[in-house]
């Protein structure tokens, strides 16, 4: 903590400089420069601004979360890996206190799934899949406990579970195409 106070612009109160947040710029002569409004009166303009415009907000962390999209999933994926164990347990408990949700999700899954079902897949034809030992994105051999089916434009996307939509992959290039586009998996 420091001995030297400011003023608050706002609220006019003799505050310590810690209550204040730093100016990216430096004063011309090197010292800090801090904004002129107290961080407890900052926040309550914040507070009041997001009242009053809302959707305005709603809008700007909108193009924030677009723009830093793909930086945010590698660090959360980044986050998973390195803390595995903990990150089940939680997912685990949140499942058990929360079973509407997951059974929500299961449903529309089901519902989406059974809407997109053209009826040309057959269980020949899940056998005849299953017998391929090449995944068809990465080109190697698959041990049958490695093979996974995958929809090439997926079900979420407007996929049809059909013939035509269904390949045989390895289930690394399942899990990290997810629910993308073959084009936007590529370029990731």
């Amino acid at each position: 903590m420091t001995d030297i106070t400011k003023n608050c612009n706002r609220c006019k109160l003799p505050k310590s400089l810690d209550s204040f947040t730093l100016n990216k710029k430096p004063l011309a002569n090197g010292d800090p420069s801090y904004r002129g409004t107290c961080k407890t009166c900052l926040a309550e303009q914040q507070k009041a601004n997001r009242a009053a415009d809302p959707e305005r907000f709603r809008a700007a962390n909108k193009r924030v979360y677009e723009n830093h999209k793909e930086r945010r999933l590698a660090e959360q994926r980044e986050w998973r890996q390195a803390n595995s164990e903990y990150d089940k347990a939680r997912q685990a408990k949140y499942r058990k206190e929360n079973p509407e949700v997951f059974r929500r999700a299961w449903h529309n899954y089901r519902v989406a799934r059974h809407l997109a079902d053209d009826g040309s897949v057959t269980t020949e034809f899940l056998k005849f899949l299953f017998r391929k030992e090449i995944c068809i994105y990465c080109n190697n051999k698959i041990p049958r406990e490695q093979r996974s089916m995958d929809h090439i434009i997926p079900i979420s996307r407007g996929g049809l579970h059909s013939i035509e939509n269904l390949v045989m992959c390895c289930k690394s290039c399942n899990s990290s195409k997810r629910d993308r586009l073959l084009s936007e998996w590529k370029s990731s």
